[in-house]
C-alpha cells in the first residue's frame, strides 16, 4: 500500500498549481465575507476530494489498471489504499483550514468568540463556527468519496460523470419528494430539528462522526465487491 500512497502522492503533486488556486480562492473569499467559513472549508474539503477520484481515472487510462496489476498488488490493496488516500486528503484539507483561519483570527480579519493562551504570548482561537465548518467539510468530503468512488470504479472516467450528475439529480428530487410525502402525512421533523439545534458539541461531533464511518465502510465494501469482478 505504502506504494500506491506514494504513486498516487506524485501524481497530486503534478497538480500542485491547481491546489495553489484553490487555496487562493479560499483566502479571498474569507477576505470578502468572513461569515462564510463554513461554506468556503466546505468548498475546499469537496474540491480537494475528487482528487481521489482523479487518481482512479489516472490509473485507467491507457490500460493503465492491467499493468498495474501486474505488480504484487491485490485489489482489495487498491481499493483500501483509495479510501486512506481520501481520508489523507481530509485531514490535509481540515489541518490547512484550520491554520488558515487561526492565522486570520489571530491577525483580526476573522470574528472569534474566545482565545485560549498556551503560553508565550501565543493564543489559539476556538469557536462554535469553527467547530461547524470542520464538521461540515469532514462530512461533505465523506459523502463524496463514499458515493463517487464506487461509482468511477464500476463505470470508468466518462460514464462515471453522467451516473455521479444523474445521482445528484435523484437525491435532490427524492429530498423534494421526502418532504412533500412528510407533509402530506403528517410527520413532524421538529422534534429531531430541535434535537440538533440543542445538542452539545460532543453529542453532534459523535454522531457525524459515526454517520462517517457507516458511509465510507459500506462504500470501501461496496468498492472492493466492484473490483473483485471487473475485466481489465
Amino acid at each position: 500500500m505504502k506504494g500506491l500512497l506514494i504513486k498516487d502522492c506524485k501524481l497530486l503533486k503534478t497538480q500542485r498549481l491547481f491546489l495553489c488556486v484553490i487555496f487562493g480562492i479560499c483566502i479571498m473569499l474569507l477576505l470578502w465575507d468572513n461569515q462564510r467559513l463554513s461554506a468556503v472549508m466546505t468548498y475546499a474539503s469537496a474540491v480537494l476530494s475528487l482528487l481521489v477520484i482523479n487518481t482512479v481515472g489516472y490509473d485507467e487510462a491507457d490500460n493503465g489498471m492491467s499493468f498495474l496489476l501486474t505488480f504484487p498488488i491485490s485489489r482489495s490493496k487498491y481499493v483500501l489504499e483509495k479510501y486512506v488516500l481520501g481520508l489523507l486528503i481530509m485531514a490535509a484539507a481540515l489541518i490547512a483550514g484550520s491554520v488558515l483561519v487561526l492565522l486570520m483570527g489571530a491577525a483580526g480579519s476573522l470574528p472569534f468568540g474566545m482565545a485560549l493562551e498556551i503560553g508565550g504570548g501565543v493564543e489559539l482561537f476556538f469557536t462554535e463556527e469553527w467547530l461547524i465548518s470542520v464538521l461540515s467539510s469532514l462530512l461533505t468530503s465523506a459523502l463524496i468519496i463514499s458515493f463517487s468512488l464506487p461509482v468511477q470504479l464500476k463505470f470508468g472516467s466518462e460514464k462515471s460523470r453522467v451516473v455521479m450528475f444523474g445521482g445528484v439529480v435523484l437525491f435532490l428530487l427524492g429530498a423534494s419528494a421526502g418532504k412533500k410525502a412528510a407533509e402530506v402525512l403528517g410527520i413532524d421533523f421538529s422534534a429531531v430539528i430541535e434535537w440538533v439545534m440543542q445538542a452539545d458539541a460532543v453529542q453532534v461531533t459523535v454522531c457525524l462522526c459515526a454517520a462517517m464511518a457507516v458511509m465510507l465502510v459500506g462504500s470501501y465494501f461496496i468498492s472492493l465487491a466492484i473490483m473483485k469482478r471487473k475485466q481489465f
